[in-house]
């Protein structure tokens, strides 16, 4: 099934979970896996279910079967979870009580 222009790898992947008689597929929405999604909504035989992080999450910890997710992370620096306590933090505080630069 073709839904649009789709790159081989999708296409294959998609043939792929239909030929093994794939019935259900979990997702949570994203662009680069669109022609996956589009074909199995598409698809009479294959219900499709849109996921959270958190109902992820639910089904990992469940561990009934075989379960695959891919996971997306940001590359931008979150917020540390730690204080301002880390090591470098102590090393230039400790340089600096000593009237050192840090480096």
């Amino acid at each position: 099934m073709n839904t649009g222009t789709a790159p081989t790898w999708q296409e294959a992947i998609f043939r792929v979970l239909k030929e093994g008689g794939t019935r259900q597929i979990a997702y949570v929405p994203d662009a680069g896996h669109s022609h996956l999604i589009k074909s199995a909504i598409a698809d009479p035989d294959i219900a499709d279910v849109v996921l959270g992080h958190a109902d992820i999450a639910k089904r990992i910890q469940v561990r009934r079967g075989l379960c695959f997710a891919q996971v997306f992370i940001e590359s931008n620096e979150p917020p540390r979870a730690l204080p301002p306590r880390d090591g470098p933090y102590v090393k230039n505080r400790f340089r600096a009580a000593l009237g050192l630069k840090p480096f």
